[in-house]
C-alpha cells in the first residue's frame, strides 16, 4: 500500500469497482458514496405467501445506506393480484430503507420512488444483506405472470 502511494495513482489507472483515487491516493471504492443497481423479477418472487424476500447484495461490513430508488420497469401482474407492494431494509427491519412501493401501477417514466436515509449497518465480519420485500394484495405471489424492478442503493463504507 505505501509502494502504491508513492506512484501518485490517476483515475485512469486502476479499477473503479475496487479502488478509486482521492487526493493523488488510492482508496476502497466503497468510501466513496456509489449506487448498487439490481433486478427483481416476478419469478424471483414467487412463492405460495402473500409476502418473500430477496437478498438485492451483501454490504460489506460498516455498510452506509444513503438512499434508495424502486422503478419498475414491467408492471407486477397476476390472478387476483391488485397490488404488489415492495420495501427495502434488512432482516429484522424489512422496510429499514424504503416502504410500500406499489410495483403493479402503471410504469412509466415519472412512476418511482426515491428515498433519503442515512443508516448504518453492522461493523461485523460478514457484512448486511440488503434485502427486498414484496407483498402482495389479493393473492399469493405465486400467482404473479408478469413484472421486473429495478432498485437502485446509494451506499459507501466506513473505514
Amino acid at each position: 500500500y505505501d509502494l502504491a502511494e508513492g506512484l501518485q495513482p490517476t483515475s485512469d489507472a486502476v479499477d473503479p469497482a475496487t479502488l478509486v483515487v482521492q487526493g493523488g491516493k488510492f482508496a476502497s471504492a466503497w468510501s466513496v458514496p456509489r449506487w448498487v443497481k439490481a433486478t427483481v423479477t416476478f419469478s424471483q418472487l414467487q412463492a405460495p405467501a402473500a409476502s418473500t424476500s430477496v437478498d438485492l447484495f451483501t454490504g460489506l461490513p460498516g455498510l452506509v445506506v444513503h438512499a434508495v430508488k424502486v422503478k419498475a420497469s414491467t408492471a407486477f401482474a397476476g390472478t387476483g393480484i391488485t397490488e404488489v407492494n415492495v420495501d427495502v431494509g434488512v432482516t429484522g427491519a424489512p422496510d429499514k430503507y424504503l416502504s410500500g412501493y406499489d410495483v403493479a401501477q402503471a410504469v412509466g417514466d415519472t412512476e418511482f420512488d426515491l428515498e433519503s436515509v442515512l443508516e448504518g449497518e453492522t461493523h461485523g465480519s460478514s457484512g448486511t444483506a440488503v434485502r427486498l420485500r414484496a407483498t402482495a394484495v389479493g393473492d399469493t405471489l405465486d400467482k404473479l405472470t408478469a413484472g421486473s424492478v429495478d432498485v437502485w442503493v446509494l451506499a459507501s463504507v466506513t473505514e
